[in-house]
């Protein structure tokens, strides 16, 4: 797993200007947004209930983009699934995250609901986490998540030994506001999804390697 440095990336809303000599065409162009992310790596300032324990060290960070889904139950709106892409600094595809069978209904689905589930190809490796602690933002930008691994494989320059996940920097990303969909109808069960991007940061236990 390599490690984000500075990769130059203008994020600006309805285009995405990538400014990478190295790239002539982006997987990003289909998204917009208005965050700048030039500087994809480690926010300076992580709130400390979000570290991982003292056993584990830092492997790399991705930029994710992707959707949070949400139900309307007649009332409100309720989260019921995300899925996003992982970019490296090159702006490779390298991972999809997901939930497990979130998309059924609430009295169907299984307890691993909760955990979300990074899959790299190529490598190949998985790592399913679940929510461990979650940090409230503000009313615009979903929450910051710690999650904790339950089960890793694969390639360990990947996923294969992650211990621990971050979602940082998160942009965007929470259910319809009354401000944004004034005038609008919503009908029970009407499903909506929310652009999001977020930093996924990993990490694995230090001696992993050594006792392999």
């Amino acid at each position: 797993m390599r490690v984000i440095s500075k990769p130059v990336i203008v994020v600006q809303w309805m285009s995405v200007v990538l400014l990478m000599s190295s790239a002539s065409s982006s997987p990003l162009k289909e998204f917009f947004w208005t965050k700048d992310y030039r500087n994809i790596s480690l926010p300076d300032s992580i709130p400390k209930m979000l570290t991982p324990t003292a056993d584990t060290e830092f492997l790399g960070v991705y930029l994710g983009l992707g959707h949070q889904k949400f139900l309307y139950d007649g009332k409100k709106w309720t989260w019921v699934n995300a899925t996003a892409t992982l970019y490296d600094e090159n702006n490779n595809q390298v991972a999809h995250l997901s939930y497990t069978d979130c998309n059924l209904k609430e009295s169907d689905r299984p307890s691993t609901c909760t955990h979300a589930i990074w899959v790299s190809e190529n490598p190949w490796s998985s790592v399913s986490a679940r929510k461990k602690i979650v940090v409230p933002q503000n009313d615009r930008d979903a929450h910051l998540i710690l999650f904790e691994a339950v089960q890793a494989s694969g390639d360990e320059k990947m996923f294969g030994r992650v211990a621990y996940v971050q979602r940082l920097q998160t942009y965007r990303g929470l259910a319809p506001r009354p401000s944004q969909t004034k005038g609008q109808v919503f009908m029970k069960g009407q499903p909506s999804a929310t652009r999001y991007s977020a930093l996924y940061a990993f990490y694995g236990l230090k001696n992993k390697t050594a006792a392999a």
